[in-house]
C-alpha cells in the first residue's frame, strides 16, 4: 500500500519566488505567442511559442507558483519556433509559469516572459456534491502570500476538533513547499468548492479556519498504522453540525454499501462523493473493492470519509492509503480506518 500523498512523481525543483530580470541595456528576446496545443490530459500539457532571435529557452513552472517550488523544462534549443510538453502533473491543478529564454546572440539580453496558466484535467471519480456532508471540509496552506487551496480531507467532529489522517500532517516539503504545521495550516468547511478565487484570494464559499494545535496518535509512525490526527481550530465552527464517530465493532461487514467522500487530490478542489462497498474488515482497518477494469473507482485524496450509506453522519473511515490501479495514482483499493478501534483515543484528546 502506497500512502496517496506520495504517488505522484512530481519532479520539482527549487527556484526564487522572484523572476530574475536583466540589468544590460541590450534589447530584450522577444516572447510571442505562447499557446496550448493539442488536449490537456491529467498528468500533462503541451505548449508552443516564439521568439524574435533563436534562443535557448526553459518553461519555469508550479502549481500557482507555489513559493520556492518549480519545475523546469527544456525546450528546443537556438530556434526561433519552441514547443515542449510537461508530463508528471499532478490532475486537476492550475499551473502557473514563464518562459526563460537565453538568446544564442550576444547583442540581445536574457528574458522572462509574463506568467500563464493553464490546468490538467482531472480524474473523472466520484459524483459533484451539492449539497449534504456539511462536516466533511479540507486543509489547505494559507500564509502571508495568500491561500493556496486544499491538499487533503478533514471532517469535523466537534465544534472545534477535526479528524484526519496523521500523514496529511508530514507531507514532504519537496512536494507542496512547506511542511504543515499551525502557522501554515487552515481547515476549510462550509462549501463544496475549496479553491482560492485568484492568486491571492481566499475560496468564494465556505470559510477558512486557523490551527491552534495538531495531536497526531502517539503511536503513529511514518505511515504505519495509527494513521489518525486531531486538529484544534483557533474558533469554533458555528451553523454546521459536527460528524458522529462511530464506536460498535459490529457495524463492520462485508459488502455493506458505504459513502466516500472528500475533497480531489489537488489545490483545485472540489467535493465529491462516490458509493462504494466494503470489501475486507481487518483488526483496524477494512478496505473496498478494486475497481472495475473499465472504471475509475477510487475518488480523491488521504483523509476521504467514509460514511455508511444509510447513515450519512456517522463516521465509520478515513482513508490512508491506496494501492494504485494498473499505475493510476487516484483509483484503486483503498484502506480505511475503523473508526471504532480509535473511538477511546480520540475521546481522551476532545474529553481530557
Amino acid at each position: 500500500m502506497k500512502r496517496l500523498l506520495s504517488i505522484l512523481p512530481v519532479a520539482l525543483l527549487l527556484f526564487s519566488c522572484n523572476q530574475p530580470g536583466d540589468e544590460t541595456n541590450l534589447d530584450p528576446v522577444i516572447i510571442s505567442s505562447f499557446t496550448k496545443t493539442g488536449n490537456s490530459t491529467n498528468d500533462s500539457l503541451s505548449f508552443t511559442w516564439q521568439t524574435d532571435v533563436a534562443s535557448d529557452c526553459t518553461l519555469q513552472y508550479g502549481p500557482y507558483l507555489f513559493c520556492g517550488l518549480s519545475g523546469v523544462a527544456a525546450a528546443d534549443a537556438g530556434k526561433h519556433n519552441h514547443s515542449i510538453t510537461i508530463d508528471g502533473l499532478r490532475p486537476h491543478t492550475d499551473y502557473d509559469m514563464y518562459v526563460s529564454a537565453i538568446p544564442s546572440s550576444p547583442d540581445y539580453a536574457n528574458t522572462n516572459s509574463s506568467n500563464y496558466e493553464y490546468n490538467t484535467q482531472t480524474y473523472n471519480r466520484g459524483d459533484f456534491v451539492d449539497t449534504g456532508w456539511e462536516s466533511v471540509g479540507a486543509l489547505g496552506f494559507k500564509d502571508s502570500n495568500g491561500y493556496y487551496g486544499p491538499y487533503s480531507t478533514a471532517v469535523l467532529i466537534d465544534s472545534e476538533w477535526v479528524l484526519t489522517a496523521a500523514h496529511c500532517l508530514e507531507v514532504e516539503a519537496s512536494y507542496y513547499g512547506v511542511t504543515p504545521d499551525t502557522n501554515n495550516t487552515v481547515f476549510y468547511i462550509g462549501g463544496e468548492d475549496a479553491s482560492k478565487t485568484n492568486s491571492v484570494g481566499d475560496p468564494s464559499e465556505g470559510s477558512l479556519y486557523g490551527i491552534d494545535q495538531i495531536v497526531i496518535h502517539p503511536n503513529y509512525s511514518n505511515g504505519e498504522g495509527y494513521d489518525l490526527a486531531l486538529l484544534n481550530l483557533s474558533t469554533p465552527v458555528s451553523g454546521i453540525t459536527p460528524a458522529i464517530i462511530n464506536t460498535s465493532s459490529s457495524e463492520y461487514t462485508p459488502g455493506r454499501l458505504i459513502d466516500t467522500v472528500g475533497f480531489d487530490a489537488s489545490f483545485t478542489s472540489v467535493k465529491k462523493e462516490q458509493a462504494q462497498t466494503v470489501e475486507n474488515v481487518f483488526m483496524d482497518v477494512f478496505t473496498t473493492p478494486p475497481p472495475p477494469a473499465d472504471q475509475e473507482f477510487m475518488l480523491g485524496d488521504s483523509g476521504i470519509v467514509a460514511f455508511y450509506g444509510d447513515d450519512p453522519s456517522e463516521v465509520v473511515g478515513i482513508v490512508i492509503s491506496t494501492a494504485p490501479f494498473e499505475g493510476h495514482p487516484f483509483y484503486g483499493q483503498a484502506m480505511f480506518t475503523r473508526m471504532d478501534v480509535y473511538w477511546s483515543w480520540i475521546d481522551s484528546v476532545l474529553n481530557p
